[in-house]
């Protein structure tokens, strides 16, 4: 284990650790804040469970941070467009297309990097294209593209909370929230980017990806919220499924889970917890000393013995 890894991980454990100290007391809480905010703080999100599901507790525990890189990607990019708007889009990407003829090696690569100075992640007009048509199909849906529009709903947005029965600090993010209506209904809607969202394929990716933990995870999240807030705790979660417009052009579909999806997806979130709560009580964490001793050995000194 590498002297960085090591001083990762007890850095890590340090913030976590304040975390559950300074805001234990306020959670369940809301807040507004970018995805890097989130991914890198602290709390058990979404994807640290789908880590846990397919390893070893020790594969989990050592296993690499999570990394915001700046390439380029079709989903991250359309979630920019869709949810924050143009502005910010455009204030994160920029199209760049390549030069040709004499000396285009050289002017492509000052270019990039350039851009890359900028902190801009670099697209091509095909991608724009792309990205462009996917808005386009998602906002072509009326009821979309009415709760995107609505000074109530709010994009982006993370909520923590501590689960009851694991004592477990949990962080979800909602790409679209809209807070209770006067049926006393609150909704989530998550934005997918999927190579095909006809039910036979996406039905698939439901359960290769485990959205149905998503569902009872980010339920939880806001029941928890809207008990807090003295409401009742109605929450309706769906699925905006849009082709990523690859192969053909994108089309959209909206999805529910079934109570049973729902109860099996409850289910298996609390199973993941409880199994996160024996491997933090296990604390199966050794930090090595940083400094030892290391000897030589023997044939170094008897080379006329060999």
């Amino acid at each position: 284990m590498s002297i960085l890894w090591i001083e990762y991980l007890k850095e890590r454990d340090k913030m976590c650790d304040c975390f559950n100290t300074m805001f234990k007391e306020q959670l369940p809480m809301q807040v507004q804040n970018s995805f890097e905010m989130y991914l890198n703080g602290p709390g058990v999100h979404k994807s640290d469970l789908d880590d846990l599901s397919r390893m070893t507790d020790y594969g989990y525990v050592h296993r690499r941070p999570k990394i915001s890189n700046k390439k380029m990607d079709i989903g991250t990019a359309a979630h920019c467009l869709i949810l924050e708007g143009r502005e910010k889009f455009h204030n994160q990407y920029v199209m760049f297309e390549k030069y040709t003829g004499k000396g285009s090696v050289k002017k492509n690569e000052c270019a990039v990097q350039e851009f890359k100075d900028q902190g801009l992640i670099i697209m091509t007009p095909d991608d724009v294209k792309r990205l462009e048509a996917i808005r386009d199909c998602a906002m072509g849906n009326y009821e979309f593209a009415k709760l995107i529009e609505s000074d109530s709903t709010l994009k982006e947005c993370s909520t923590y909370f501590l689960e009851g029965t694991t004592n477990t600090v949990i962080a979800t993010r909602q790409d679209i929230y809209k807070p209770t209506n006067e049926n006393c209904m609150s909704y989530i809607v998550d934005l997918k980017i999927t190579a095909d969202p006809s039910f036979s394929a996406f039905s698939k990716v439901c359960a290769s990806k485990r959205y149905y933990v998503q569902c009872a995870m980010y339920t939880d999240a806001i029941v928890q919220l809207k008990k807090q807030l003295g409401e009742r705790d109605d929450v309706y979660f769906s699925l905006f499924a849009v082709g990523d417009g690859q192969y053909s052009d994108p089309e959209c579909a909206w999805y529910y889970f079934s109570y049973e999806d729902y109860a099996f997806g409850m289910e298996t979130y609390l199973n993941d917890l409880e199994r996160l709560k024996e491997i933090n009580l296990a604390n199966p964490i050794s930090y090595p000393d940083m400094h030892r001793e290391i000897s030589m050995p023997k044939w170094v000194y008897y080379e006329d013995e060999i």
